[in-house]
């Protein structure tokens, strides 16, 4: 996130009052540490409301650097608890429907297509996390 996205007029009081002085580009992360004390106004533009995919706050934050899709949602999950609300429901409603899909961002990067990423997980089922290992014994 930039400073650019940074909702400043939403959160102009908590920026005054939790991060005078502080550089822009630093700004996310000041509020980040400040998010229990902030606005609830400010709070809906920080979550992810201003941003159109509700985890660049938590990835600005916790995957700094990652460019990769597979291996920034895998930073996202060993990083779940500290997600913003937000981003925490996308992953709990939205990608928690695949019990693999971390397993998968680990082992088989750069592997697209569904069928091909099944088949990468079964090469790999000694390595899975045991909630994966569950799901692809269910029949």
């Amino acid at each position: 996130m930039s400073y650019s996205q940074v909702p400043t007029e939403s959160c102009k009081k908590e920026i005054s009052e939790f991060c005078p002085g502080v550089a822009a580009a630093a700004l996310p992360t000041c509020l980040w540490s400040n998010y229990s004390k902030l606005h609830p106004k400010c709070k809906i533009k920080f979550e992810g409301d201003y941003n159109k995919w509700p985890c660049n706050v938590d990835a600005s934050i916790h995957c700094k650097g990652i460019s990769d899709t597979a291996e920034r949602e895998s930073c996202l999950w060993a990083n779940y608890s500290k997600l913003l609300p937000a981003c925490k429901k996308l992953y709990t409603v939205h990608y928690n429907k695949w019990p693999c899909h971390v397993d998968a961002g680990i082992h088989c990067k750069g592997i697209t297509g569904d069928a091909d990423k099944i088949k990468c997980i079964n090469e790999h089922s000694s390595e899975l996390t045991a909630e994966c290992k569950k799901a692809l014994t269910k029949k």
